[in-house]
């Protein structure tokens, strides 16, 4: 497939929260250092037990149209690329579009879940949106909890 896309801004945003191998081998009962020595993961982030992957999404998102050099107002279609569903209906994207504000009112807002691939297909099905000249920009979002 033909790119018709350039990448103009990204964004993201982690937690304040962190926990480290060893607290969890200790919160799973797993022998201390089992779980560096599995996954080489020193230290994970964790959401504040009200923070929500919206929250994190919209901070992420923001931070992403800034660095393109765009407002809310300019994107046409935003794609929730994550892999992790709050509710069935309405999608995270929804759900994103309104956390966003009045100057997210673009046209379209709709969930790619596709496991781990969710963001390589939300970017595919953005670069067929560009080539058939019904949308100009694309938001795309990915926020797990």
């Amino acid at each position: 497939m033909q790119q018709h896309f350039r990448i103009a801004g990204t964004g993201g945003y982690l937690p304040q929260a962190i926990i480290t191998a060893e607290e969890l081998d200790v919160r799973l009962g797993l022998p201390s250092g089992w779980t560096w020595r599995h996954t080489g993961v020193a230290t994970r982030h964790r959401h504040a037990p009200n923070e929500t992957a919206t929250d994190m999404g919209c901070r992420a998102a923001c931070d992403a149209v800034a660095a393109a050099g765009l407002k809310l107002s300019d994107i046409d279609v935003i794609i929730d690329a994550s892999t992790c569903e709050l509710q069935p209906i309405p999608g995270k994207a929804a759900l994103l579009q309104a956390a966003l504000g009045p100057g997210a009112s673009c046209w379209a807002a709709f969930d790619g879940h596709a496991s781990w691939l969710s963001f390589v297909v939300a970017l595919a099905t953005g670069n067929a949106f560009l080539s058939g000249g019904r949308y100009g920009h694309s938001l795309i979002v990915s926020a797990e909890t």
